[in-house]
């Protein structure tokens, strides 16, 4: 297998999306327990709001920081079959040519 070009990927970090779910978590729990207090509540759902915000703007903000993974882009010369599906997965392919995008598979 003969490597042409290496791509890095890259995607959101997964902070934001926590921080995201644990704001709108805060602000379900806010207002089933605490409406009926008279301060705690809506300082609570204020706090949650505020998470929510601070979740979302980061994640469009930070869409494309972190490295995933990398990609290639291969022209198969001498690699069996059965050895390039254990390992790889095709991610594209380039029309009229003999080279293709792949990922190296995860090991679980």
């Amino acid at each position: 297998m003969e490597i042409i070009k290496t791509i890095p990927i890259y995607g959101p970090p997964n902070w934001p999306i926590i921080t995201f779910f644990i704001g709108i978590g805060i602000a379900i729990c806010s207002c089933i327990f605490l409406r009926d207090t008279e301060y705690a509540g809506p300082i609570i759902a204020i706090i949650a709001c505020i998470v929510i915000l601070v979740g979302g703007i980061s994640l469009l903000i930070s869409s494309e920081s972190e490295f995933y993974r990398n990609e290639y882009v291969v022209r198969i010369t001498d690699m069996s079959a059965q050895e390039f599906i254990e390992k790889y997965e095709v991610t594209k392919r380039f029309d009229y040519s003999d080279v293709i995008q792949v990922k190296e598979i995860e090991k679980k």
